[in-house]
């Protein structure tokens, strides 16, 4: 009996040590590319980068600063392990012009010639920021000895994309926090459908007459215009480093895209199985993760019923004029 029980303790012994080893073998080493330049943009990667460090996983944060604003606003609750890039000058110059012309919008008509200029303001923003993190040797260094196996980030620049081919991280996720982009649905292999589906710079809904579908192929022919252009911009700033221009091809190559998209609300659209909705992501379901600040809740509990209106990050509602407030009373 006491010649088995060391066996026994031995084998016990080597089981730990294969089920821990198992563990370790499980967790992947990740890189998630989240710059902070938009509330719902920084949100969605955080908690996508919050998702896998709660699985267990390793997950580093790469956080390229273009809004000053929003040095301190990760959208993270769980990953620790966070590298920033502070805004380059040029950024920061043109961010705080960006905010006072995003002001000046809610007292202007909207005519493509303010809409060419604010998108002639992100290109130079994430073009100047891009080349800041290239240039910075010591971020690169310290991401290069980490050898990650899995990289994210969000198809609305392609510079987390540049750096994954840098750091020859062989396994990439493209990411989208909006609902549907049509530039990323055709690079990945999703058929247009312009005729029934409205584009994401688009004010009309799935209703359309001859005319609106016309304006909606314009306007989604504009749009993928203004992604291709800062994705010219930005392979400029490492094709230095990166001896080949991959923008056209590197979507395709992404084995699973993440769309912030609900099936169940969003307009019927064709769509492929690597493409995976996965809409509401951020809405957490635990009580204690949702309550209101007193401030807030005071204010609520004015009224027996309440609207709640978002005009989102980039135009501020603070920015409203006050006719156009009355006419919400």
């Amino acid at each position: 009996m006491s010649r088995k029980r060391p066996r026994l303790m031995k084998v016990a012994g080597i089981l730990l040590v294969v089920s821990l080893s198992y563990e370790l073998i499980d967790a992947f080493n990740y890189l998630v590319v989240s710059p902070l330049f938009g509330h719902s943009h920084a949100n969605f990667m955080g908690t996508i980068a919050d998702t896998l460090t709660e699985a267990g996983h390793n997950v580093t944060v790469l956080m390229p600063i273009l809004n000053p604003d929003m040095e301190h606003q990760t959208g993270l609750r769980k990953t620790m392990k966070v590298i920033k890039v502070s805004p380059d000058n040029r950024t920061a110059a043109l961010f705080r012009r960006e905010a006072e012309l995003m002001e000046l919008l809610w007292g202007t008509k909207t005519t493509p010639f303010n809409m060419v200029e604010l998108a002639s303001y992100m290109i130079q923003c994430f073009t100047y920021q891009c080349e800041k993190v290239f240039n910075d040797d010591e971020v690169m260094n310290v991401l290069s000895e980490q050898q990650f196996d899995v990289g994210i980030a969000e198809a609305i620049d392609i510079c987390g994309f540049g750096v994954f081919e840098l750091l020859n991280v062989k396994a990439t996720i493209a990411s989208w926090s909006g609902a549907y982009l049509e530039l990323l649905a055709k690079a990945v292999g999703i058929p247009g459908a312009a005729s029934y589906v409205p584009g994401m710079m688009s004010a009309k809904g799935d209703v359309m007459g001859i005319f609106e579908r016309l304006k909606n192929v314009l306007e989604i022919l504009i749009g993928s215009k203004f992604f291709e252009q800062m994705f010219e911009r930005e392979n400029s700033c490492f094709s230095s480093k990166i001896w080949r221009r991959f923008q056209r091809n590197f979507f395709p190559k992404c084995p699973t895209c993440f769309t912030n998209s609900n099936p169940y609300i969003d307009y019927p659209h064709p769509t492929i199985h690597k493409n995976v909705d996965i809409g509401g992501i951020t809405v957490s379901p635990n009580r204690e993760n949702i309550e209101l600040p007193k401030s807030f809740d005071d204010i609520l509990n004015e009224q027996k019923t309440n609207v709640i209106i978002s005009f989102g990050t980039v135009i501020k509602a603070s920015h409203m004029p006050e006719n156009y407030r009355y006419v919400l009373d």
